[in-house]
């Protein structure tokens, strides 16, 4: 993923790694400009349940992540992980939202594995247990990433859960 992949470039770079060319003298400044200059040309839109066009750029979806419902049955907004004004439009019922809320362990937890049972109650998400999510979400923000200057230490910066063993 782009988050490790970007901490083992600078690590590497710092180590005075050959494989790595760079002649600048802020090699994560020009990897989050590379990276927010990409990313800005990627943008995505949903149709909201009014009927409105809403407009998301590529590091707002991102952000957004750990927010975006999986669930066919909530509204195009919380698919989207809106929040804010922006969820105005939705119109869900109690017991919906009481779904998204309770769901959060399951959007936290990226793997998925197919022998794992789904058929949980309302009640049962309630708390992170085997198979139906985890606490915190990972870290993949690469942006507060390379903002930070990659100081590994910082809480925001901890290896995300895709980093692979030894790597």
């Amino acid at each position: 993923n782009i988050l490790d992949t970007s901490a083992r470039i600078i690590r590497r770079h710092r180590e005075s790694d050959t494989s790595i060319s760079y002649n600048g003298d802020d090699i994560a400044r020009d990897m989050l400009q590379a990276y927010l200059d990409t990313a800005g040309e990627c943008e995505l839109s949903y149709t909201n349940s009014n009927g409105d066009i809403v407009q998301l750029g590529f590091v707002e979806v991102t952000a957004r992540a750990f927010r975006l419902s999986f669930d066919p049955y909530h509204c195009a907004e919380l698919r989207w992980g809106a929040k804010g004004e922006e969820l105005n439009s939705c119109q869900m019922d109690s017991v919906k939202w009481k779904w998204y809320e309770n769901e959060q362990f399951l959007r936290n937890q990226i793997e998925r594995r197919y022998e794992d049972r789904m058929g949980f109650t309302v009640e049962e998400l309630t708390k992170p247990g085997p198979g139906n999510g985890v606490i915190e979400p990972p870290v993949i923000d690469v942006v507060r990433f390379l903002e930070s200057g990659t100081d590994r230490s910082h809480p925001s910066n901890r290896p995300s859960a895709y980093t692979a063993a030894g790597q």
